[in-house]
């Protein structure tokens, strides 16, 4: 079937080692997602998710237009896709999306993609969105700020740290946890801040995981100059 096919292509496209580089190709997969419209919204949505997947800001106006998808399947991955191109010409309507969809998913999805595209522009929304119901997008946001060197996540970030807090949210298993964790140490590395340094000393030194450990010692080595 057609979404089968643009399912594989995606996969294909997600290998940086097999992504054809020729103009021709491009303007294929162009002409592919235009044609797409009318067709079962998965066959879009994976043809999104294929242009997104190869990192080419080639295709970004044509995802961000896919952002006004009828279909929910295909706007989502309309989302996520101009996140993965890094389209700026996106970031307005991110926002927008943000703060009009009724859908916590695509919200969520708008969060991550403003902070893989790292616009100053969406800095306001994303601080207020530190304050969101949603704990995700509580949690992107402040990423997302991280990656942007704003210090308004830290507070956010050094929760992530904390496996009591997360254990207080049943949807997350164990292994879950463990890789907020890993996730909330990895981007404390881009903001050093005092107020990390007591919360990685306390995972470098009694943490039940120990890749997690490992990692919170190599943080403190390398932002804090400081040796467990």
């Amino acid at each position: 079937k057609r979404w089968q096919s643009a399912y594989e292509l995606s996969k294909v496209l997600n290998n940086p080692e097999t992504i054809p580089i020729e103009t021709s190709f491009k303007n294929q997969m162009i002409s592919a997602y235009d044609h797409s419209i009318n067709d079962d919204p998965l066959v879009r949505a994976y043809l999104a998710i294929a242009m997104g997947a190869t990192g080419d800001k080639f295709y970004a106006e044509k995802l961000v237009n896919g952002l006004q998808d009828e279909s929910r399947e295909s706007r989502l991955a309309a989302i996520q896709a101009v996140g993965m191109v890094r389209s700026k010409k996106a970031v307005i309507k991110l926002i927008d999306i943000i703060g009009h969809s009724g859908y916590q998913d695509e919200r969520l999805a708008a969060t991550m993609s403003l902070g893989f595209i790292g616009d100053e522009r969406a800095i306001p929304k994303l601080n207020e969105l530190l304050e969101d119901d949603e704990p995700n997008i509580r949690w992107d946001s402040a990423i997302a700020l991280a990656k942007m060197g704003e210090d308004s996540s830290v507070p956010v970030i050094k929760n992530l740290m904390d496996r009591n807090y997360l254990m207080t949210f049943p949807e997350l298993d164990y292994k879950e946890i463990n890789k907020v964790i890993m996730t909330a140490i990895e981007t404390s590395s881009l903001i050093v801040d005092n107020r990390f340094e007591l919360s990685l000393i306390g995972l470098a030194k009694s943490d039940e995981n120990l890749t997690i450990r490992d990692a919170a010692i190599k943080t403190l080595k390398k932002s804090y100059n400081r040796i467990i």
